[in-house]
């Protein structure tokens, strides 16, 4: 008879049944036989529980057009045609339908009779609940792993990368040289108050690979397409670098299918060694927090876009550009934007970008170009108030998971019984702690407005420098005193004491004007 030898594993590696054992034993009960083989459908890393017909080689011998006439579908044993029943028995089906028959020869299993039929039908049994066990063994043994901190394959966050575990079997997480340094450039950036977008510019510009490229480099494997053809390498995005900033990961902890995952006493399992310490992971997010608030800007060359407002109704002034290649001039200026929605003609008009943002900054520096500038730091608390917190979140998400169904069953509810009862006395345990939460404190930097200013460099830096300080522009429609003009002894000798700009600074920013004016005059 004509044969077609199928061969199937679900993981390249298992060499018990490797392919090349199951062609050489498949070629001898042929040859045995007086069979001849005419061809091979070889699916690797293909699941038993795929049905037959949608296996990439298989399923191409069982149209209406295979690449040649066969008799027999042979595999070495049942459990390599398929691990389900439905399948194995709608594929007897078929095959009896064209006159042909499926045979396992490890299995003594010959469809072509009756008896024959009712033992593989038997055997196919076995086979599925053979799967499903292993199913079940697998799932455990994930579970076990993520609960017990240990790396059991998957995706890795970067920063760390996978190492054998030297204290025993498996695998765990240990910082990666190469990402760590350009992760923690990126945490500080953004605690400084770049955004995710220009920083994801910036690592483009360099070349730094994103992350799935980074972790195929790093193992030493090129990302293809299901064609065989090599990808072009990802790029940092926006959604990259947040979505990596907000994950737990970067406190070493496990999260699966977005929810924390957490051991025996309730909380959080501790997977590897944090990427970054927690005060640095609360400031973090404090930072991306704020940068989800709306923001009035325009462009982002624009040095005062969104500091910038009108004098005379307090409507943010919207940065415009105009280009006219026939002249090669380009025109930029801002605009009163409540005006221009108006259609009214604005009293403080449109002044043109280059001449608002000289008189602006100049003006700006003369005041406070030698005070100090001072940076907010967070200073952690020396209670407990964070694992308070910790404990309170991993009560109201336990709560969550056992609403959801996730701890239904004997073996469940005496884990979430467990879980909530350790969680509950921590609770207890921490609250007759004092609590002294943590504050921000406004540390010296050691050097000038006018030498941060000056060290900084693109509009873009500088913008971000001017809206940590909180500056507030206001253009006037007709001159206005500035500080500056009410307090001669700050403004350089030569500097104009009347401009169509004045000030909003924070109150502590303009105490210490006040105070500095004080001494110079004293």
């Amino acid at each position: 008879m004509r044969v077609l030898g199928v061969i199937r594993l679900s993981r390249e590696t298992d060499e018990t049944t490797s392919p090349e054992r199951q062609r050489e034993g498949l070629t001898a009960w042929a040859t045995a036989h007086g069979h001849t083989i005419v061809g091979w459908a070889e699916d690797l890393d293909v699941s038993g529980a795929v049905p037959p017909w949608e296996r990439p080689e298989l399923g191409r011998w069982l149209g209406d057009s295979p690449p040649a006439p066969f008799d027999v579908i042979a595999g070495w044993k049942i459990d390599r045609i398929s691990r389900s029943l439905l399948h194995f028995v709608q594929l007897i089906d078929w095959a009896r339908e064209r006159g042909k028959h499926v045979a396992a020869y490890m299995d003594s299993v010959d469809t072509s009779t009756d008896a024959g039929e009712l033992v593989a039908k038997v055997l196919a049994i076995f086979a599925e609940f053979e799967r499903k066990t292993i199913a079940a063994r697998s799932a455990d043994s994930r579970r076990k792993a993520r609960q017990d901190g240990t790396w059991h394959g998957g995706s890795v966050a970067y920063g760390y990368r996978p190492v054998k575990n030297p204290a025993g079997k498996g695998w765990k997480l240990a910082h990666d040289p190469e990402a760590l340094p350009i992760l923690r450039a990126i945490v500080a950036d953004v605690i400084d108050g770049k955004s995710t977008a220009s920083i994801a510019r910036g690592l483009n510009a360099r070349g730094v690979l994103s992350p799935r490229d980074h972790a195929a480099a790093r193992d030493g494997k090129t990302r293809v397409h299901k064609d065989g053809t090599a990808r072009k390498p990802q790029a940092w995005t926006d959604t990259t670098v947040r979505r990596m900033l907000v994950s737990r990961a970067l406190l070493g902890q496990l999260e699966h299918r977005g929810r924390v995952v957490r051991d025996d006493s309730g909380l959080p399992v501790q997977r590897a060694e944090p990427l970054i310490p927690e005060a640095d992971w609360k400031a973090l997010q404090h930072a991306l927090d704020g940068k989800r608030r709306p923001k009035y800007r325009a462009a982002p060359t624009a040095l005062l876009s969104g500091l910038a407002f009108c004098g005379e109704d307090g409507s943010p002034l919207h940065f415009n550009w105009m280009v006219k290649p026939e002249r090669n001039q380009e025109y930029r200026y801002y605009r009163c934007s409540a005006r221009a929605k108006q259609g009214l003609k604005c009293d403080a008009k449109a002044p043109r970008a280059e001449a608002l943002e000289a008189d602006a900054v100049g003006a700006f520096l003369a005041i406070v170009g030698d005070l100090e500038v001072m940076e907010r730091q967070l200073v952690p608390g020396e209670d407990h108030t964070a694992e308070l917190a910790r404990v309170d979140q991993a009560l109201t998400e336990l709560r969550g998971d056992r609403a959801a169904g996730l701890y239904s069953g004997d073996r469940g509810t005496a884990e979430y019984r467990a879980m909530y009862l350790s969680l509950e006395g921590k609770r207890a345990e921490l609250a007759e702690l004092p609590n002294v939460p943590d504050r921000w404190d406004m540390v010296p930097t050691g050097r000038t407005f006018r030498e941060t200013w000056d060290a900084l460099a693109g509009p873009e830096e500088r913008r971000a420098f001017l809206l940590s300080s909180g500056l507030r522009v206001k253009v006037h429609a007709d001159p206005r005193p500035t500080l500056a003009a009410m307090m001669p002894g700050l403004a350089p000798e030569g500097a104009p004491l009347e401009t169509r700009v004045s000030f909003e600074m924070p109150a502590d920013l303009q105490r210490r004007v006040l105070e500095h004016a004080a001494r110079l005059a004293a």
